[in-house]
């Protein structure tokens, strides 16, 4: 697989040094709260959730938590999950004849190309697990509308569309270019219509993992140090639903940094944005220990919780001002499955109530994070 980070590394110097740089790809990407299991998903998530919308010269994205990454647009190399894209361009064939293209994609991708009468699409309902080849015969030299949907079902996210002259059964690196790349025989029509109004960028959650760990003190410590982890050991998640057990929101679960295991600690950091004063309440669902903090400079709230093993235990706080306040969630593993949910609701409440909570994050929940 690192030859396709060296593929793609490639391509984004070759953008660099191109002048005029054409970028050809409107790229728009949409988050989704829950995870995205087909194309279909992902065409309902694209429909349903805010765009994030650029233009850009290559399709060549890789989020690996790697140095090599190149991020997709909008993320940084840490920042994918469960999100949907769809790229639209024109490409210019210079010639009729046999094409190939090699897909690198994962999770699943669908591309079609248009003109006309002419109309042919190829897929790949999951992952390409490194570069698929499928071949088209171009009927005439000139322009052709192209489409892709892609979805990402978390954890790593790749998506690199690549192109050759000819018939090819296997991929050859030094032949296929990324489609849009300076050397590419395949050029792409710069966009000249004006980008839509970007969304504001909403805040996310950061988790840092350690292993290694025997105590809720240890975790504390560890994660607080962690300055230099290692690649992977860092995501950024929507909303706290992490682990393989899922309590309080089942279907909403993603994997911690670097997965499962036994002994092994994690930071949750976020600013929320509290929208009124007064009483709230917080549930959290952990297995085995967790931390809380709630911080701003004038205000401090901080519990721990214990096993709660989907006996929904809550916390009520009573905030005295609506505004952007710190949040920290610290957790210890010990053996088993692990598990880590974060909600709240407006008001106070003795019980939890599924109607009511909503993971902190969600765009359903009041309490919402913010980009700092």
């Amino acid at each position: 697989m690192r030859l396709f980070v060296f593929a793609a590394t490639a391509a984004m110097a070759w953008c660099a040094f191109a002048a005029p740089l054409v970028k050809g790809w409107r790229v728009g990407i949409a988050d989704s709260m829950t995870q995205l299991r087909s194309l279909e998903d992902a065409a309902a998530a694209l429909k349903r959730n805010p765009l994030y919308v650029e233009d850009c010269s290559i399709i060549a994205f890789l989020n690996w938590s790697d140095h090599n990454d190149i991020p997709f647009p909008g993320k940084d190399v840490s920042g994918h999950m469960h999100f949907a894209l769809r790229a639209r361009g024109t490409m210019r064939f210079p010639s009729a004849g046999t094409w190939t293209f090699a897909i690198n994609s994962d999770d699943g991708f669908k591309m079609g190309l248009r003109r006309g009468k002419f109309s042919e699409t190829f897929a790949s309902p999951g992952a390409t697990r490194g570069m698929k080849l499928f071949t088209v015969s171009i009927p005439a030299a000139g322009d052709y509308d192209a489409g892709i949907l892609y979805y990402n079902l978390g954890g790593p996210a790749c998506l690199m569309v690549f192109a050759a002259k000819g018939q090819w059964a296997t991929y050859d690196m030094e032949a296929f270019l990324p489609i849009g790349a300076p050397d590419c025989e395949i050029t792409m029509r710069p966009q000249t219509s004006p980008l839509p109004r970007k969304p504001k960028k909403q805040g996310s959650w950061s988790v840092v993992r350690v292993d290694n760990v025997r105590s809720l003190d240890e975790a504390e410590a560890k994660t607080a140090h962690a300055a230099k982890p290692l690649p992977g050991a860092v995501k950024k998640y929507p909303v706290i639903a992490l682990g393989g057990s899922a309590y309080n929101f089942p279907g909403r679960h993603s994997d911690f940094p670097g997965g499962g295991g036994d002994y092994f600690g994690a930071r949750a950091t976020a600013k929320i944005r509290i929208p009124s004063a007064g009483v709230w309440t917080f549930s959290v669902g952990v297995d085995d220990y967790a931390r809380i903090r709630i911080t701003r400079k004038d205000f401090s709230a901080a519990w721990d919780q214990t096993l709660t093993d989907g006996k929904k235990d809550i916390k009520t706080i009573t905030f005295p001002s609506a505004g952007d306040y710190d949040v920290e969630i610290v957790f210890h593993e010990v053996r088993g499955r692990e598990s880590l949910e974060f909600s709240a609701a407006k008001g106070q409440w003795t019980s939890f109530d599924p109607s009511a909570f909503k993971l902190v994050g969600d765009p359903a929940c009041e309490i919402s994070l913010v980009d700092f």
